[in-house]
């Protein structure tokens, strides 16, 4: 074997990903509908929805203020969401000590938490495992294009769109 050396233009150098945070997977995480057990939604001001799933029978069960409001749920936007948080993506991860995620994050504008069965390699159930995902404004105002996130068992913020976040958003009850 012989050696080469090459010379890299400098640009090329600074492309590289260097940090462990840049080469995270882009898929936020794994999460699929037989595990599930419950999606809890808050958002804004308004009152936080908890939305249970009945795997077996592929059913919504929706709470509010501690009442059971299943008849107006939009099951189908249930579904969507479910969907959309299963195959969420990040645009960029940020690195842990970044200011401005942790600042905006203080004051998250929606958050989910997801409720799922964890199981061992041999399939055996272990319990209920719990994942927080907050999710905040990059700036103020209503030309914000972006957003920050976090897994509340990641140290690593990320930046998500508009377009996913209006996603996330989908009003999950039927005009009352």
């Amino acid at each position: 074997g012989t050696t080469s050396v090459m010379k890299v233009d400098s640009e090329i150098i600074t492309r590289i990903a260097t940090q462990p945070y840049q080469w995270k997977d882009s898929r936020l995480w794994s999460l699929n509908s037989t595990d599930l057990k419950s999606i809890t939604v808050r958002r804004d001001l308004l009152p936080p929805v908890t939305l249970e799933f009945d795997n077996f029978d592929l059913k919504w069960k929706a709470i509010r203020d501690g009442k059971d409001v299943s008849s107006d749920l939009d099951e189908t936007h249930a579904n969507y969401l479910l969907e959309v948080l299963s195959n969420l993506s990040v645009n960029r991860w940020l690195p842990a000590d970044y200011a401005a995620a942790d600042q905006a994050l203080l004051n998250p504008t929606l958050s989910f938490v997801v409720r799922s069965q964890l199981t061992d390699d041999e399939g055996n159930e272990l319990g209920i495992g719990s994942k927080e995902l907050v999710i905040a404004p990059a700036a103020e105002g209503s030309n914000n294009r972006f957003y920050y996130g976090r897994l509340t068992t990641d140290e690593n913020p990320f930046v998500l769109d508009q377009e996913t976040l209006d996603k996330l958003k989908i009003e999950l009850f039927e005009e009352e």
